[in-house]
């Protein structure tokens, strides 16, 4: 059986982002000797994309143009919207049961606490560069993507939630990765690699 991981995320802005993760994680992979699996990535356009199209997406568009693979398939989405929710919209369990009937091997949830805008903000001194500020520039919100919007609009941009991912390939990947090695470690791990000791090394069960 060939090896695949499959990632379904919530816009643009995590697509970009996550499209970096993986590079990263070829990067750290060859560095130590490892395989890297064949990848499909998916942005499901909201955050109820992952009720009502993941499973076909994954279904139609990808088990069956790749018999004879082993997926791993993670759900990447942002905590805010659940965390006061008493009837949460979105059943995991049975989005990941349903992934399961259509040939996942395994299904996991990769929980952006509190939002990916709180994973970029580990690397502050990346947007303020990618802005021409001052690494010690002064923001303030509520929200991880507040305070972002607040750096951009320093410079009169505008900061789209979802949308917004020129200022990506500017970021430090590697020192993000570091600051949420719990949360991706799973996805880390299909590449070889785990968090240990301070950074990403081979991983040995």
């Amino acid at each position: 059986m060939d090896k695949a991981i499959v990632l379904f995320v919530e816009g643009e802005t995590d697509l970009a982002f996550y499209n970096k993760v993986l590079s990263e994680l070829r990067h750290l992979a060859r560095e130590n000797g490892c395989m890297s699996p064949k990848t499909f990535k998916k942005n499901l356009e909201g955050v109820g994309g992952f009720k009502s199209k993941a499973t076909r997406i994954f279904a139609n568009n990808i088990v069956r143009n790749n018999p004879k693979t082993d997926f791993v398939v993670f759900l990447c989405y942002d905590t805010d919207v659940f965390e006061y929710d008493k009837k949460p919209q979105i059943n995991w369990k049975e989005v990941a049961d349903s992934l399961m009937l259509k040939g996942a091997h395994k299904v996991i949830q990769v929980k952006q606490k509190k939002s990916i805008e709180d994973w970029f903000l580990n690397d502050y001194e990346g947007l303020c560069k990618y802005l021409n500020l001052q690494p010690q520039t002064k923001c303030t919100g509520k929200t991880g993507a507040d305070k972002i919007n607040c750096l951009f609009k320093k410079v009169n941009k505008i900061y789209i939630k979802g949308k917004t991912n020129s200022f990506i390939e500017n970021l430090n990947i590697n020192k993000i990765m570091l600051k949420v090695n719990k949360e991706i470690n799973p996805l880390c791990k299909e590449f070889g690699i785990v968090y240990k000791s301070g950074d990403f090394k081979k991983y040995t069960k």
